[in-house]
Order: C-alpha cells, then structure tokens, then sequence
C-alpha cells in the first residue's frame, strides 16, 4: 500500500512539473526591417589573422578570375522583361550542353532569373565575370517532363504575367493566358516525353515551380553550370545572343 502511495505522489509530481514547463503560445505581431549600408564602418575593427591569409591568397585567386577565357559580340543585359539576351545566350547554352553532357539534345531548357546574378560585359570575357553571372552551386540537369506538365508550368507563368528563361520554346502569353506554346516548334503533347535541360535546383520544385519535380526520369551531370558555361564561352568565343521572339507577353 505505500508503495501505491509512492507512485501516485511521483506521479502527480511529474504531471505538475511537466505541466509547468510546457511552452508558451506565442504568434508574431509585426515585422519591421533596414537597410544597413555595408560601408567602412565595418572595417574599423579589422580582423588582422584574416587579412593577413587573405593576403596570401588573393593575388593567386585574381590571376585566376581575371583570366581572359573568351569574348562577347555584345553587351548580354539581364533585364526586366520577358526575354533578354543574357537568358537567351544561357538557355540556348544548356541545350547545346546536353549533347556534351548527357549524349541527347534537350527539346527545351528552363533557366530561372534568379540564377543570373549580373550581366556579361561586350569585349573580353573573363573566369571572374562567369563566376560573378553564375556564383551559385548548381549542377546541370536534365530531366524527361510529360507535356502536360509543360502546358502547366506554362500558365503558371501566365498567372505570374512573367516567365523564366526559356531555350527550344516559343511562348505567347496574352492578358494573363497562354495562346501559344510551341517546343521544338511544334504543340505540344501532354503524353509526350520532353527531355528538358536546367539545373538541379529548379528540378528540386524551387523558385515555385513545383511541376519540374514531377519527372518520369532524371540524369544528373555532376558538372557546375558555371563550370560548363566557362568552358562553352572559351570555345563558342566570340559568343553572341539576339532576342527572337520566343517570349511574348501581351
């Protein structure tokens, strides 16, 4: 019988504690942000171990990035719109290295904005200015995309009023539909497997586009895009992109 009384007070101990230690409810209120310029204010306590391996190593580096590894015919602009050169020379790139890369031309490539970090300059084209366009770890990739996926990714851009990159497609997007979609110039099948050319983090449903994860099958490079695009640029050199009308919003 003490024993029963024993357990049922620890017991009742137990609750108690537990029960006065379990955590608050708490939602957030209000969210308020700023700007905080990055300036010489930040250098005034400087770390003099980090500088001085900095030091070492940063001439050996700039020798590296400032190499000249090819040039361009033309200033490859970003941009706001629909289509520009920059996402026209890339998506048109990676299709180009799918045959290099996965032993098949790709039907269509997606590239997101995003990815595209700045511009190439027109003239020389250095490994620097490829790391700058591409600093992120992404791998080539190719998937094989129903058709119906396609159309879906298409009017998730007709709702977004915007697009990616696009390379083996054509695209007419009219108050906020999609009118026309073509890939390899023709209409597309919804049954029909596309091989598509991007990069693993778009595949991973990134950037909102969950459709890219819905694959029937995946190749993955293990090749960098910035490696692969360095490498295209030094011997597509002088490189060149023109806008085609691939991509139309009205």
């Amino acid at each position: 019988m003490k024993f029963f009384y024993r357990f049922l007070t620890a017991a009742v101990l137990i609750a108690v504690v537990c029960s006065s230690c379990e955590r608050p409810s708490y939602s957030v209120k209000s969210i308020e942000g700023r700007t905080l310029t990055m300036d010489s204010v930040y250098d005034e306590n400087q770390n003099i171990t980090a500088l001085q391996t900095l030091n070492i190593y940063q001439p050996q580096v700039a020798v590296i990035m400032d190499s000249v590894i090819g040039s361009s015919l033309v200033y490859l602009s970003k941009g706001v719109g629909s289509e520009t050169l920059l996402g026209n020379f890339t998506s048109d790139a990676l299709i180009d290295l799918s045959e290099t890369y996965f032993d098949t031309r790709a039907d269509m490539s997606i590239m997101n904005r995003g990815g595209l970090r700045t511009t190439f300059p027109q003239g020389q084209l250095t490994l620097g200015d490829v790391y700058k366009v591409y600093p992120f770890d992404n791998y080539l990739t190719m998937i094989y995309l129903k058709g119906k996926e396609i159309k879906s990714l298409f009017n998730l851009f007709a709702r977004w009023n915007r697009t990616e990159c696009l390379g083996g497609a054509d695209v007419v997007i009219d108050n906020g539909k999609v009118t026309k979609a073509l890939v390899a110039g023709k209409e597309i099948d919804d049954d029909k497997e596309y091989a598509i050319a991007t990069i693993d983090y778009l595949v991973e449903g990134n950037d909102g586009m969950p459709m890219l994860n819905n694959y029937d099958s995946i190749i993955k490079s293990g090749v960098l895009l910035r490696d692969a695009m360095a490498k295209y640029i030094a011997e597509k050199s002088p490189v060149n992109a023109q806008l085609d009308g691939r991509i139309v919003i009205k």
